[in-house]
């Protein structure tokens, strides 16, 4: 029964993206600050399900899920032929979420990506996150760049979480997706809180 609704959720999900790859147009609207570290793995399991989340993976340790899959336009194609825009990877530790990093692909309208930016540097404000640094990829010819913030949770006045939390996003272009040879643009976000799981 779980394998058949499983399937059914993936062909609807994949139809859904069939129509925007279609078009030449793939984005997507997961905004990440949704899913806040500390959550238990029930919590983010219904999040994500509310979000129309397909789960590839459920352990006691890890957990990824895959949004706005698509296969390719092409008849007798195989449910694995997917094209995943994004993908969400959380760690978990003592019935917490520690770790977080998602990875959403775009073209087209960029919207989409440019709120999902705007509601993490809300969230960076809010929280009164420092700035680290930029990273550069080592490699002349790859656009990556990564932007790095810690929010130091033992000065806030939530007692319920302590540590400091470490924030980094990451702009560039994906080697896993193309459209007609030309490469989508990726944003990858990931926050961090080692408190959560001090082993």
């Amino acid at each position: 029964m779980f394998k058949s609704r499983f399937l059914s959720i993936l062909k609807i999900s994949a139809f859904t993206v069939l129509l925007l790859v279609k078009s030449s147009v793939v984005y997507a609207d997961v905004d990440v600050t949704k899913y806040p570290l500390g959550i238990s793995p029930k919590t983010l399991h219904d999040l994500l399900v509310n979000d129309n989340f397909v789960f590839k993976k459920f352990t006691g340790s890890a957990i990824q899920a895959i949004k706005k899959v698509a296969v390719p336009i092409k008849p007798g194609s195989e449910i694995s032929d997917v094209i995943e825009s994004t993908t969400l990877t959380a760690k978990l530790c003592a019935g917490k979420m520690y770790e977080i990093q998602m990875t959403s692909v775009y073209t087209g309208d960029r919207t989409a990506l440019l709120m999902g930016r705007k509601n993490l540097y809300k969230y960076l404000k809010e929280n009164n996150a420092i700035n680290d640094g930029i990273s550069l990829h080592k490699n002349e010819t790859n656009p990556r760049v990564v932007l790095s913030y810690s929010i130091d949770r033992n000065s806030q006045a939530d007692r319920n979480i302590r540590g400091t939390e470490v924030i980094k996003v990451a702009l560039d272009t994906s080697t896993r997706i193309t459209i007609e040879n030309i490469p989508l643009l990726q944003m990858t976000y990931q926050l961090k809180n080692k408190w959560f799981c001090p082993n």
